[in-house]
C-alpha cells in the first residue's frame, strides 16, 4: 500500500509540472484587398476588392466591412478588417501589420488574440478611349474622357525631305491646332490621342516572366512614368511532418539579399532598353548593393526587407553612397548612374 501512493504521488506531481506548449508568435500579419491580378481591364470600368485576404500562415481574417462607395471613382472607401491568429498562434506588440491594397492603414486594436485594422484604399478606373473626332482643317477635336485631365498626342507628319515625323504633344482640353504641320513644306498626315490622368504612374514588374525587357519596354509605350523592378520572386516552403505548404496559399514572395543578383541583372537590361526613369529594388542592405544597382542603370533605389533588419538603414545607405562618392571624388551621383562597363 505504501508503494501504490508514493507511485500515485509521483506520477501526479508529474502531471502537474507538465510545462505548457507554448505559441508562436505572428511577426507579421499581412492582409490583401488588391483587386485579382489576373482581371482583365475593360475602358471606362470601374474595378476593386470587395474582400479581406490573409496572405500568409498563422493568422486569418475573422470579419471585415466596407464603409463608402468602392465602385467610384476618385473617392476612397475604408475596410475595417478583423483578425485573429491560427490555433497555437498568437500577436503581440511587435507584430507588424500591413495592407496590400491600401494607400493608408491604421492598426486601432491590437491584443493577443485579435488585431482590428482600418485601411483607406481607391477603386482602379480604366479611362476610355478618345473618340468622335472631326477636323476643320487647322484643328482636331474630340470628346471630352472622362476623369482624364489632358491628353497626350503623337502627330505623325513628313518633313519637306519627305521624311515621316512624329512629334510629342500634350493638351489640356480635347483639341489640337494642327496648322504648324501643313507649314514650311511639311504635310500633316495623322494623329494619335490617349487619355491621361496627372498622377506619377511607377510599374512594379514581376520577375516572374519570359522576358521583363519586352513588358518595359510596353510599359513605356503605354505611358508608364517609370518602371521599378524587382518585384518578388515566386517561391515556396513545406511542412515536412504535415507534409503540406507552410504558407496558406502554397506560394508565396521571396525578398532579401537572396533575390539581388537577380534583381541586379534584369534592372541592367531594362535601363538600357527603355527611355524612362528605372527604380532598382531587391535585396539592397548596404551602400554597396545602392551603388552596384545605380551602376546598373537605376535613377533611383528602394529599400524594403532591410527595414524589417535595422530602422535606420536608409540614413545607412544614403550617408555610405556620398561617403564612397567623396572618396573617389565624383561631386554628383548621376555620374555614376549607367556606368558599368559591360
Amino acid at each position: 500500500m505504501k508503494k501504490r501512493i508514493i507511485l500515485i504521488s509521483a506520477l501526479l506531481s508529474g502531471i502537474f509540472a507538465l510545462p505548457a506548449f507554448a505559441e508562436q508568435l505572428v511577426g507579421r500579419v499581412q492582409v490583401d484587398i488588391s483587386p485579382n491580378e489576373d482581371l482583365e481591364l475593360e475602358a471606362g470600368a470601374t474595378y476593386s476588392k470587395p474582400d479581406a485576404r490573409a496572405m500568409d500562415s498563422g493568422y486569418e481574417v475573422s470579419n471585415f466591412s466596407v464603409d463608402g462607395k468602392y465602385n467610384t471613382p476618385k473617392k476612397p472607401y475604408t475596410y475595417t478588417i478583423s483578425v485573429k491568429p491560427e490555433s497555437g498562434h498568437s500577436f503581440d506588440s511587435s507584430t507588424v501589420v500591413e495592407v496590400r491594397g491600401a494607400y493608408e492603414m491604421a492598426v486601432v486594436e491590437k491584443s493577443k488574440n485579435s488585431i482590428k485594422i482600418k485601411a483607406n484604399a481607391y477603386p482602379f478606373y480604366v479611362l476610355k478611349e478618345p473618340a468622335n473626332f472631326s477636323t476643320n482643317e487647322t484643328t482636331y477635336s474630340w470628346d471630352r474622357v472622362q476623369y482624364a485631365t489632358g491628353y497626350d498626342i503623337l502627330v505623325y507628319y513628313n518633313n519637306k525631305n519627305g521624311d515621316e515625323k512624329i512629334a510629342k504633344k500634350h493638351s489640356n482640353s480635347p483639341k489640337i491646332n494642327i496648322n504648324s504641320f501643313n507649314q514650311s513644306g511639311k504635310e500633316f498626315d495623322h494623329i494619335a490621342v490617349r487619355a491621361v490622368y496627372d498622377k506619377t504612374l511607377i510599374v512594379k514588374l514581376s520577375p516572374n516572366v519570359t522576358s521583363v525587357v519586352d513588358i518595359a519596354k510596353a510599359c513605356e509605350a503605354e505611358g508608364a512614368d517609370s518602371v521599378s523592378l524587382i518585384n518578388t520572386l515566386m517561391g515556396m516552403a513545406i511542412d515536412i511532418e504535415k507534409r503540406k505548404p507552410i504558407l496558406s496559399i502554397a506560394t508565396g514572395g521571396l525578398s532579401g539579399p537572396a533575390v539581388k543578383p537577380v534583381a541586379l541583372r534584369m534592372v541592367w537590361q531594362v535601363a538600357k532598353a527603355v527611355n524612362i526613369p528605372v527604380i532598382g529594388l531587391g535585396g539592397i542592405s548596404s551602400a554597396t548593393d545602392a551603388i552596384e544597382f545605380l551602376m546598373a542603370g537605376a535613377t533611383a533605389i528602394q529599400i524594403g526587407t532591410a527595414n524589417f533588419l535595422d530602422p535606420t538603414i536608409t540614413i545607412k545607405v544614403r550617408d555610405g553612397i556620398n561617403q564612397w562618392l567623396d572618396e573617389h571624388n565624383i561631386s554628383d551621383v548621376n555620374d555614376i548612374i549607367g556606368s558599368l562597363n559591360a
